[in-house]
């Protein structure tokens, strides 16, 4: 095989991914799903998120999560009592004194963004409850580096059952995520 038929399978290749990825808003990030299959037959999915001095995003909390020794799984699907697969960025499995913990890192704490979280909790919530007392805990880790969040945000996060978790005051959580 010569350079340019090796040149030639490059450009097939490339071509053929470009045609294969797909890119959607979510939230403050891109979510890009490749044609590539994970062992469920999944694409795989890439977020992008545009970093902004110091916003808060999943690497943050991951930081954060890992220097205190609190266990977690990222970026899990949850499937909703709608049919929908939700994602969440981190999962905290139920322990003997606390119920599964559900956390959401969100970078630019508006309207738009709470609303899908709790969208994403309500109906995640009411399909994995199944008959159980103890449903999931919430935490949304909201940004305040750069601007203060909202009254607004922290009272709709708070109405349904959300801790509102600032993130210049994330020490103050540590244990309840751990527990």
């Amino acid at each position: 095989m010569n350079r340019d038929e090796c040149q030639k399978l490059i450009d097939s290749y490339v071509d053929w991914l470009r045609q294969g990825l797909r890119v959607e808003e979510v939230g403050e990030a891109c979510e890009l799903t490749t044609p590539f299959l994970d062992r469920h037959n999944d694409r795989l999915q890439v977020y992008a998120v545009r970093h902004n001095g110091n916003v808060v995003i999943f690497e943050d909390v991951r930081a954060f999560l890992d220097s205190h020794d609190i266990r977690y799984t990222t970026r899990v699907k949850l499937a909703g009592k709608s049919g929908y697969d939700h994602g969440v960025d981190f999962l905290i499995p139920k322990s003997k004194s606390r119920p599964e913990r559900i956390l959401q890192a969100i970078s630019a704490p508006k309207k738009e963004n709470a609303f899908a979280y709790l969208w994403t909790l309500s109906d995640t919530r009411a399909a994995r409850t199944g008959g159980s007392d103890q449903e999931a805990e919430a935490y949304a880790f909201l940004n305040d580096q750069e601007q203060a969040v909202g009254g607004d945000i922290i009272e709709a996060l708070k109405a349904y059952r959300v801790t509102p978790a600032i993130w210049s005051q994330r020490s103050q959580y540590v244990a309840g995520l751990a527990g």
